[in-house]
């Protein structure tokens, strides 16, 4: 059976490469594995992220051009998760990486991508740039590695997006996106995709003291490899349950509702958003947040929220599978209990 005793993530100085570098992390202190496996974290810069270091991770601080620096720091690495640096080179960036992952024979790759890349090919690449890019790596993914030895993983727009929409919710007492209030969209936490992901990359083998990956386990049975994996809801929402959601979650009252914005005046919203007091501190969640808010509202960050949106709109992403489902055991978590259970994290943020 396949084992991987050493694994790598890029992209951990982000919002989904932290996260899901501290899960795979906390597992592996909870099964009593850290010293057993090593796992190598790629970040551009290790500020903040001192705390993964101190759970068992190796922190390279990474200049994904250097060629020779991802050759050398891949080798002998059995299993990769591929998160893509949110950047306007980000193919670049992302064909680097994948081609000294193929160069040194890195057993197995994941790569983390978004919901609605199929559409993005289709469409037109000047309206969705960042999902062009998405889409141009996932092709670069498949050209790299056979069907057995790759995987990806399509994410909807995160629940932890309404945290950046609160002060307009606390000055307006609306939920406002640049979506029509009918347009159902597949919203989901972060939790549960860093769990999913998770879950469909490690499996414990109670003969010995590693982890193998549960993906080439499928292969060793002479199972199909499972190259797609689309994490959605049971359901999707259109934007007027979500503020239903919201203003039970949060207790709003009933005069809370949903009002549409548009793209311009929701980009300008976010970038006044950077410089906002209430941004320039992290949430208390340990395990989603590494950095101050406003670190996570580049303008690639904010064109790539966008995109989602406008996708949502034209209704691209009203999507449901049990991918999720199956992955985690039980259903993931409702917006309701998203709102109830971050209502100290919203409440900061008023």
């Amino acid at each position: 059976m396949a084992q991987f005793d050493y694994c790598a993530l890029t992209g951990v100085d982000g919002l989904m490469g932290y996260a899901i570098a501290y899960h795979f992390l906390k597992s592996f202190q909870n099964k009593d594995m850290k010293g057993k496996i090593r796992i190598k974290l790629f970040c551009q810069s290790r500020q903040h992220l001192e705390h993964l270091e101190s759970m068992g991770g190796e922190l390279v601080e990474t200049d994904y051009h250097d060629q020779d620096q991802l050759d050398r720091e891949l080798r002998g690495v059995q299993y990769l998760v591929f998160v893509p640096q949110m950047a306007k080179n980000a193919v670049l960036l992302g064909m680097n990486v994948l081609h000294a992952a193929a160069d040194c024979g890195v057993n197995y790759v994941a790569m983390v991508s978004c919901l609605g890349i199929g559409r993005a090919a289709r469409g037109d690449g000047k309206r969705w740039p960042m999902h062009q890019q998405l889409y141009c790596l996932e092709q670069v993914m498949k050209r790299s590695f056979d069907e057995e030895s790759y995987c990806i993983f399509q994410v909807p727009i995160l629940a932890e997006t309404f945290f950046f929409l609160t002060p307009m919710v606390q000055e307006q007492n609306k939920l406002r996106m640049p979506v029509d209030q009918d347009r159902k969209f597949a919203v989901l936490s972060l939790h549960d995709i860093v769990q999913g992901v998770y879950r469909l990359s490690v499996e414990q083998d109670t003969s010995s003291s590693s982890f193998v990956s549960r993906l080439a386990w499928i292969m060793n049975k002479q199972q199909k490899n499972q190259t797609l994996f689309q994490f959605t809801p049971r359901e999707s929402e259109n934007p007027s349950n979500m503020a239903r959601h919201m203003a039970k979650g949060l207790e709003k009252g009933h005069d809370f509702s949903f009002d549409r914005i548009e793209p311009h005046d929701m980009r300008e919203y976010l970038k006044r958003m950077r410089e906002d007091h209430r941004f320039q501190q992290r949430l208390p969640i340990e395990e989603t947040f590494a950095h101050p808010l406003a670190s996570y509202l580049s303008d690639a960050c904010i064109q790539g929220l966008l995109e989602a949106w406008d996708m949502a709109d034209q209704g691209y992403l009203d999507k449901n599978t049990d991918d999720l489902e199956r992955a985690l055991g039980h259903p993931p978590q409702d917006l309701i209990h998203f709102f109830q259970s971050n209502r100290d994290s919203f409440d900061q943020l008023q």
